[in-house]
């Protein structure tokens, strides 16, 4: 509507039923230049309009996002128009998409790739058995000790599922930092003890 009071015209778009992509303008001769101009200019925006989608191992998300989004946040600083939609961890699904300008979406694409690449070649991982009582510990209010480990070694944490029984916790990242974020687990896993000790009864009061 807007565009048929800019350019003085009246525009016929077909409806999506009508199996047709032909456009009808009616006015005069400059209206009508101008309107298939406007709409040019829309459709090749919209065609820029690109979506990829990625099958990157689950194992290798967090290592794309980093701690915080910060490494998706980096590529998107360079690429705004471009967006990445990446499962959440307790979503068990490879595929990634990306959506944006074209362009910018095979740039992210490659960072992406590279990032993945990389982790997959340089990649090492230890299990260790942590009581369930310590897990909360070890992931931090929103996750923010999981990030913090993240930042500080380049080293992911997995945890179990909340409702599942497992004691096992994985540290996944490069080799030669597994032992410095397995002490700070391990640090975070005992910054807090309960200790249950018998009181006299007058101290109940």
């Amino acid at each position: 509507q807007d565009m048929e009071k800019n350019t003085a015209t009246k525009i016929s778009i077909p409806k999506p039923t009508d199996n047709s992509d032909q456009i009808t303008i009616v006015g005069c001769k400059e209206g009508i230049e101008r309107a298939i101009h406007e709409i040019r200019i829309i459709s090749d925006e919209q065609s820029k309009q690109a979506i990829e989608k990625m099958l990157v191992p689950k194992t290798y998300h967090p290592f794309i996002q980093g701690a915080n989004n910060e490494n998706v946040n980096k590529m998107l600083s360079n690429h705004p128009g471009v967006r990445v939609n990446i499962p959440p961890l307790s979503v068990q699904k490879d595929e990634l998409s990306i959506v944006g300008e074209k362009v910018g979406v095979m740039a992210v694409k490659d960072q992406i790739t590279k990032i993945w690449k990389e982790m997959e070649r340089k990649c090492s991982h230890v299990s260790i058995e942590v009581k369930k009582s310590q897990h909360k510990y070890i992931i931090g209010p929103k996750g923010n000790a999981i990030n913090e480990i993240l930042s500080e070694t380049g080293v992911f944490v997995e945890m179990p599922p909340n409702d599942s029984d497992s004691v096992t916790i994985t540290l996944r990242g490069p080799q030669d930092k597994l032992g410095t974020a397995l002490t700070k687990v391990y640090e975070k896993a005992n910054s807090v003890t309960n200790l249950t000790i018998d009181c006299p009864a007058w101290l109940h009061k």
